[in-house]
C-alpha cells in the first residue's frame, strides 16, 4: 500500500515537472515567435525598398546616386575584391547597370530571407500551439532547406555577373569573374533537407504511438 502511494506521489511529481517544462517551452516558443515576425516585416519593408531602387534606376536614372563627394563609390560583390568606381569617366546607362545589378542581387537576397522566414513563422506557430511534430513542420523544413540551396546557386549567379559588368567598365583585360556554386550553403540547405526527413519520420512514429495508446 505504501509503496503504491510513493509510485503515485512519484508520478504526480514527474506530470508536475513536466507541466512546467512545457510552460517554459511554450513561453520561449513564444518569445522566438516574436523575434522573428519582427524580422519577416523588417526583411519585407528592406525588400520592397530595394524593389523600388531598382525600378528607380532605371525610370529615375539620374535621381538614385550612391557616390561620394569625390563622385566615386565603391562596392564588393563578392566580399573579397572591393571596386571603387569613379563615375565621371562612365556614361549614366553603364552607372545604372551597375546600379541595377546591385539592387538586384540585394532583392534576391531579402527574398530568399523572406521566404526563410514565412517557413519559420508557419513552423513556430505550429510550437506555440503545442503541435511542434505536426507534419506540416517537416515539410516547411523541406522548404527550407531547398530555398537555402536556390540561394547557394541564385546569389553566385548575380555576384559573378556584377563583378563581369564592372571588369567591361573598367575595360580591365585578362580579368574575368568565374561562376562557383556555394558549396558550404549548398551542403546546410542538403543538411536541413535530411533532418526534415528525419523530424518526418519521428513525427510518423509519434502519431502511430498516439494511435496506439
Amino acid at each position: 500500500m505504501l509503496q503504491s502511494l510513493h509510485i503515485i506521489k512519484v508520478r504526480v511529481t514527474e506530470g508536475k515537472m513536466k507541466v512546467q517544462n512545457l510552460a517554459k517551452y511554450n513561453k520561449l516558443s513564444k518569445s522566438i515567435s516574436s523575434i522573428v515576425n519582427v524580422l519577416f516585416w523588417i526583411v519585407l519593408c528592406l525588400a520592397v525598398a530595394s524593389i523600388l531602387l531598382t525600378a528607380g534606376t532605371r525610370l529615375f536614372p539620374n535621381v538614385i546616386n550612391l557616390s561620394n563627394s569625390d563622385g566615386n563609390f565603391n562596392i564588393s560583390p563578392d566580399n573579397i575584391i572591393r571596386f571603387e568606381i569613379s563615375t565621371a569617366n562612365m556614361s549614366q546607362s553603364g552607372i545604372n547597370d551597375i546600379y541595377s545589378l546591385l539592387f538586384i542581387g540585394i532583392t534576391v537576397f531579402l527574398i530568399l530571407i523572406l521566404l526563410v522566414l514565412i517557413q519559420l513563422r508557419k513552423i513556430l506557430k505550429n510550437v506555440v500551439n503545442e503541435k511542434p511534430f505536426a507534419q506540416e513542420n517537416a515539410k516547411r523544413m523541406k522548404n527550407i532547406g531547398y530555398i537555402v540551396m536556390a540561394g547557394s546557386v541564385l546569389i553566385p549567379v548575380i555576384k559573378t555577373f556584377t563583378v563581369n559588368r564592372i571588369i567591361n567598365a573598367f575595360d580591365l583585360n585578362n580579368v574575368s569573374a568565374v561562376y562557383k556554386v556555394n558549396t558550404e550553403v549548398l551542403l546546410i540547405g542538403l543538411l536541413i533537407i535530411l533532418f526534415s526527413a528525419i523530424f518526418s519520420y519521428g513525427t510518423y512514429l509519434q502519431t502511430e504511438y498516439d494511435e496506439t495508446i
